[in-house]
């Protein structure tokens, strides 16, 4: 039996520190930037995250990609 990807999505996120809380641990905010098609190079992604990213007023904790799709039977 063969199985097929349909709808495929990417989407990237940046997780940025917003501040410190009372118990000294980082606080953060997470946005999801763009969405991208599926065969878009990683080293593009990452690039395109963090210049949009460099416009938000907290610095970048880390960058994060979700891929999605729907299998079919």
């Amino acid at each position: 039996m063969a199985v097929m990807k349909m709808n495929e999505t990417r989407n990237a996120s940046a997780q940025f520190i917003t501040g410190i809380n009372q118990d000294g641990k980082e606080t953060h905010m997470t946005r999801t930037i763009a969405s991208f098609k599926t065969d878009a190079d990683l080293d593009s992604i990452v690039e395109v995250v963090a210049e949009i990213g460099s416009l938000f007023p907290h610095p970048i904790k880390g960058i994060f990609m979700t891929e999605r799709c729907e299998l079919v039977v």
